[in-house]
């Protein structure tokens, strides 16, 4: 007698869900596997997103571009994909492309300064990745995926759509980023860097770490959200540029010393009133920074992280480099007793404000 056929754990699941992700790309294997609603939720999350074309194992992207399994590999761990099985099909067919790209791009810059664009391009994705997903299990998904499972099986595959207007408009900035960063004046340092004279800033958000001892989770992520965004304003409104925020604190740079003024200023006068947090401060420097993988480093740097760490709350200091380079009638400037700061020894300081 014939056995009746085993019935996949997908059979077992809303027809109409099942078949709705099979034509978006899902494969008989991967629905064998989900056992329940959510599964199958997340299945279609993962769909979704997926890049386009078939599946694809390390390996025959390597027959794709006609180069080595190991080279394939060495490109995939730059860019954070592990692959620990280069027969797994856990790639895509367009992914050859890209793969050939970063190869043709390592001949003609060399392997050190692709892996340093491949480590800060994936960390910079990798943080993207998750604010994008994110923003859409909150905003777009809610509670469907719970209360509505079918709705969010169709809002999860139409995410594709949403990814590559995302994409689309991430390269339209970078271009126009890119334009303003091609006029710097600057020096090359080695194969990877720059110098550039610039002043960089340090904002501080005062006592942050009592406020989020006693505001909710909620309060606390609206806060963070806020100060980010209070800080990218500031900067591009005064001709500076967020390098970036580190919990409570952002770093800021300018070509000019006066802007990462203006901006200090500016930013922790916004949080003199504020309803959460009591105050902001800000440690301001100038002189030669290097400029690499998208970040500053150097004495300067240094400089303003001490001077913020000592400064008073409500105040912006800075250190005489600044003072030097600021042009008369905007500023007022008064000089604070000279100290000895951490690791840095001491050195001059000043408060700044603006004029009235």
């Amino acid at each position: 007698m014939t056995e009746p056929p085993v019935r996949s754990s997908a059979e077992r699941l809303p027809v109409e869900l099942v078949d709705m992700i099979r034509a978006a790309g899902a494969s008989e294997a991967e629905l064998a596997l989900v056992n329940a609603l959510d599964e199958l939720v997340l299945l279609s999350a993962d769909v979704g997103a997926r890049p386009a074309g078939a599946p694809m194992s390390a390996r025959g992207l390597a027959a794709a571009t006609d180069d080595s399994v190991e080279r394939i590999v060495s490109v995939l761990r730059l860019a954070g994909l592990p692959c620990d099985d280069p027969d797994a099909m856990t790639l895509f067919d367009s992914d050859a492309h890209s793969i050939a790209t970063v190869l043709v791009a390592t001949e003609l810059l060399g392997a050190t300064a692709v892996e340093m664009l491949m480590h800060r391009t994936t960390t910079v994705v990798q943080q993207l990745a998750h604010a994008i997903s994110t923003v859409f299990r909150v905003n777009v998904l809610g509670a469907e995926a719970i209360v509505d499972p079918a709705a969010a099986v169709e809002r999860n595959l139409g995410s594709s759509v949403l990814i590559d207007a995302y994409v689309a408009v991430l390269a339209q900035l970078l271009r126009h980023h890119l334009r303003a960063t091609f006029r710097l004046p600057s020096h090359a340092v080695g194969s990877l860097g720059e110098m550039h004279f610039m002043g960089v800033a340090f904002v501080d958000l005062a006592a942050s770490s009592e406020v989020g001892e006693r505001v909710s989770a909620e309060e606390l992520s609206g806060l963070m959200h806020e100060f980010t965004s209070e800080s990218a304003a500031v900067a591009t409104a005064t001709g500076a540029r967020l390098v970036k925020t580190i919990g409570d604190e952002a770093m800021i740079v300018a070509d000019n010393p006066a802007a990462a003024c203006r901006a200090a200023i500016e930013l922790v006068s916004r949080y003199r009133d504020h309803s959460v947090v009591s105050s902001a401060r800000a440690g301001v420097a100038a002189g030669d920074l290097l400029d690499q993988d998208g970040d500053c480093y150097g004495p300067v740097v240094n400089r303003a992280a001490r001077f913020v760490e000592a400064a008073a709350d409500g105040t912006v200091v800075c250190d005489r480099a600044v003072v030097e380079a600021l042009a008369p009638g905007e500023f007022i400037v008064d000089p604070l007793a000279a100290r000895e700061f951490r690791g840095i020894g001491a050195h001059d300081w000043f408060t700044v404000t603006r004029s009235a």
